[in-house]
C-alpha cells in the first residue's frame, strides 16, 4: 500500500462523506469544555484594560494573571473560571492613569469580567494520513475537517488520475469554508450593531441571521458577548472623555465671570485714581491718598490680568478635550466602518470560493461514486479523548465532532481495491 495511493483514497472518502455516501452517528454530542493545561485565555475586565490579559494555562493546570498570580483552572468550564475570578478579584483596587498623570484608584467590577478561550489545544490525526501531527482546534470541529487539514492537496496523485485534479476531498473543503463564512458573518453582525451604537443585540437574533450549521451558536454567543463588553467599554470612555468636557466647560465659565468682575474692579480703581489726581492738584487731598489709590488700581489691574490669563488657557483646554471628544468618537466610527468593509470583502471572497468549490463537487460527484460505492466502511477512524476516568476511545465517522486535544487515529482496511484509484 503506496502513500500516494492512500492519499488518493483520503481524497475520495472524504468527498463521499460530503455527498452523504458516508452517513454519520447520531451519538457525537459533545459534553461541556473544561479547561486543560495547553488551552490559551482571554480576560477582559470592563473599564481596566491593564487587567485584560491573554495566558496559556500551564502543565500544572494554573492561570498566570495580574494582582492574582497562578489561579487553578484546570477541569473547570468557562463560566466556573469566571466566577472564580470574579470571587477572586472582588474588594480588589486596581490603578489606572488619567489624562493628567495622575493614578485613580478604582475598584474592580466584577459583574463584567469576560473570561474567552483565545486559542484551543489542537487536534492530533495519526495513521493513514499524508501528513500526520497536530491541527488547529476551531469550535464545531469535525473529524473530516481534520482530515482534510492533515492531508491537504497532493498534487503528484492528481496529476496521475484525471479524476482527481487537485481534489482532496472538497466536501470537508466546504465544511470548512461554511465555518469560516459563518464567522465572518458574525463579525460582520457585531461590527454593524457597534457603528449603530447598538449594545443590546442579543445572540438569539444573530443566531438568525447565521447558517445552521454545527458550532454556529458557539459563534453567535461570543460575538454577542465581545459586542456587549465592546460596548459597555466604549459607553465607559465616552462618559469620560464627555464629563471631562464639561468640567473644563464649567471652569471656563467660572473664570469669565470672575474676569468679568475683576475687570469691573480694576475699572473703578482706575476711576479713583484719576479723581484722587485731580484733587492733588487742586491740593484737596494729600499725597498719601493719591500713592494708596494707585496701588490699588495696580493691584487690581494685575489680578484681572492673571485672571484673564487662567480664561485663556482654560477656554484652549475645553477646546482640547471637546476636539478630543469628537475626535475620538469619529476615529471610532471610521475604524468600524473599515473593519466592516474589510469584513464584506472576505465575506464576498469566501461566497466565491464556496460556489467554487460546490462546482467541483458536482464534477466529482460520478467518480467518486465508482470508486467507492456504498461501502463506507473502508475508512476506520478512531478517537482518543482525556476523559475524567480516563482516556477515552471512540469509534467515529467523519461527522462527528472533535474537543481540543483529541487524538484521530485513521485506517484503511485492507479490503479496499487500491487499483481502482488508478483507473
Amino acid at each position: 500500500m503506496t502513500k500516494r495511493s492512500l492519499t488518493r483514497l483520503l481524497a475520495v472518502a472524504g468527498v463521499a462523506s460530503f455527498l452523504g455516501l458516508i452517513p454519520a452517528r447520531a451519538d457525537d454530542a459533545v459534553p461541556e469544555y473544561k479547561i486543560a493545561p495547553g488551552d490559551r485565555l482571554e480576560v477582559k475586565v470592563v473599564g481596566l484594560p491593564e487587567l485584560g490579559q491573554k495566558a496559556l494555562v500551564d502543565i500544572n493546570g494554573n492561570l498566570p494573571l495580574p494582582m492574582l498570580g497562578s489561579v487553578k483552572v484546570s477541569g473547570l468550564s468557562l463560566a466556573e473560571v469566571q466566577d472564580k475570578l470574579r470571587t477572586a478579584l472582588s474588594g480588589k483596587i486596581v490603578y489606572r492613569r488619567a489624562l493628567d498623570g495622575k493614578k485613580i484608584p478604582n475598584i474592580a467590577d466584577v459583574d463584567e469580567i469576560l473570561v474567552e478561550v483565545a486559542e484551543y489545544r489542537p487536534v492530533y490525526v495519526n495513521g493513514d494520513v499524508p501528513r500526520a501531527g497536530e491541527v488547529v482546534y476551531r469550535p464545531g470541529m469535525r473529524v473530516r475537517q481534520a482530515l482534510s487539514l492533515a492531508g491537504g492537496q497532493d498534487q503528484s496523485a492528481a496529476r496521475a488520475n484525471g479524476n482527481l485534479v487537485n481534489v482532496f476531498d472538497y466536501g470537508s473543503a466546504r465544511d470548512t469554508l461554511m465555518l469560516e463564512f459563518t464567522r465572518e458573518r458574525a463579525q460582520y453582525w457585531r461590527l454593524n450593531a457597534e457603528i449603530d451604537d447598538n449594545g443590546k443585540a442579543s445572540a438569539d437574533d444573530l443566531i438568525q441571521r447565521l447558517p445552521q450549521i454545527g458550532g454556529a451558536d458557539l459563534v453567535a454567543k461570543s460575538e454577542s458577548d465581545l459586542l456587549a463588553i465592546r460596548t459597555r467599554d466604549w459607553q465607559n470612555e465616552k462618559a469620560f472623555l464627555s464629563k471631562s468636557a464639561d468640567q473644563a466647560a464649567a471652569r471656563t465659565k467660572a473664570l469669565a465671570l470672575q474676569f468679568d468682575t475683576e475687570n469691573k474692579g480694576s475699572t473703578a480703581d482706575a476711576d479713583e485714581f484719576d479723581r484722587m489726581q485731580k484733587l492733588l492738584d487742586k491740593s484737596l487731598t494729600s499725597q498719601n491718598r493719591v500713592t494708596d489709590a494707585r496701588r490699588a488700581m495696580l493691584i487690581s489691574a494685575t489680578r484681572a490680568l492673571q485672571i484673564g490669563v487662567q480664561l485663556t488657557t482654560a477656554e484652549r483646554d475645553q477646546e482640547e478635550r471637546t476636539r478630543n471628544l469628537t475626535r475620538t468618537v469619529d476615529q471610532r466610527r471610521a475604524n468600524l466602518m473599515k473593519e466592516r468593509d474589510d469584513s464584506a470583502l472576505k465575506l464576498a471572497q469566501l461566497k466565491a470560493r464556496m460556489e467554487a468549490n460546490d462546482k467541483k463537487l458536482v464534477f466529482m460527484g460520478g467518480a467518486t461514486k465508482q470508486i467507492l460505492g456504498d461501502d463506507p466502511t473502508k475508512i476506520q477512524i478512531t478517537i482518543r479523548r482525556d476523559g475524567v476516568d480516563g482516556v477515552q476511545t471512540i469509534a467515529a465517522t467523519e461527522d462527528t465532532l472533535l474537543t481540543p486535544g483529541d487524538v484521530v487515529e485513521v485506517v484503511l482496511k485492507q479490503g479496499v481495491d487500491l487499483g481502482m484509484l488508478g483507473k
